[in-house]
């Protein structure tokens, strides 16, 4: 589902933008970066795939310790946040304000909604005891939702950013920092996080 939303997103995107290669939606730095992060993060779950093969049996007695069900909404939070930035790009493209900040308002809305039950989920792990140096598969849990957790919370201060442009009718006039520049940024967080969420929780 995720990966729909981003390749609609991706596809409006060129559409409207009307971009080549080499002038992608949002400018070639935010996408330079994205491939970096992804790189990143890719190299972590190879690692913990690695690391996992070592120690099989405490792998999957860890992950039976985490919530999957907040998990699971927190999932749910993120699709449905990336849509509403989605819808966003498209109103704003129309010049629609202020349909584009009703859109932003809810994605950040969401944004918040996944760190306040992410914070809940810590909360858990800490009465547990399950802190970072339990073990080698919380330390992964503790690093990568850190990690990703801290991408979400600039993520939040970005459309913050994009909504009160749009709302002081500001021009977005750098090539490589625009709406559609924090817009990517939010969808690398909803992509990262689908990395996350299999690796850790269900496998």
């Amino acid at each position: 589902m995720a990966f729909k939303v981003l390749g609609y997103f991706m596809n409006k995107e060129e559409k409207l933008a009307n971009s080549d290669l080499f002038f992608p939606p949002g400018g070639m730095v935010v996408w330079i970066f994205a491939f970096a992060e992804l790189a990143v993060f890719a190299t972590a779950a190879l690692a913990f795939l690695y690391q996992r093969n070592l120690e099989l049996e405490l792998f999957s007695s860890s992950r039976l310790e985490l919530n999957q069900f907040l998990a699971t909404i927190n999932t749910l939070i993120l699709i449905s946040s990336s849509f509403l930035v989605v819808k966003s790009v498209e109103a704003y493209e129309l010049k629609l304000k202020k349909r584009t900040n009703q859109y932003l308002c809810g994605s950040i809305t969401l944004g918040i909604s996944f760190l306040c039950l992410k914070f809940v989920e810590y909360s858990e792990k800490s009465d547990m005891n399950f802190v970072l140096g339990a073990n080698t598969f919380f330390d992964y849990y503790w690093l990568l939702t850190g990690f990703h957790a801290i991408h979400v919370f600039i993520g939040i201060g970005v459309l913050i950013w994009m909504s009160y442009y749009v709302k002081k009718d500001i021009e977005f006039s750098e090539e490589d920092l625009n709406f559609h520049t924090g817009a990517n940024y939010w969808h690398l967080c909803d992509l990262i996080w689908i990395i996350i969420f299999p690796l850790l929780y269900l496998l």
